[in-house]
């Protein structure tokens, strides 16, 4: 029997995070996705260059956003 419970309360889990999830989704917005590729860009530069705490996320955030308005600008023939 605590196995039939078990299960059920990870399904419950499950669900719940799903639902959140979800609502994530529908309240995001276009800064919150430059923030996760700049996060992600982080992570893989830490990763190659195997220096955590070198550069710190805020620094590295100034120039990524930096370069990357940058290349927009380049994009739009500024």
């Amino acid at each position: 029997m605590p196995t039939h419970k078990s299960e059920y309360h990870r399904e419950r889990e499950r669900r719940e995070q799903m639902t959140r999830k979800r609502m994530q989704e529908e309240t995001r917005t276009d800064d919150d996705a430059e923030y996760e590729q700049c996060l992600i860009a982080y992570a893989a530069h830490i990763q190659a260059c195997g220096m955590i705490g070198f550069m710190k996320f805020k620094e590295f955030q100034r120039d990524w956003l930096k370069q990357r308005g940058i290349m927009q600008e380049r994009r739009l023939g500024r």
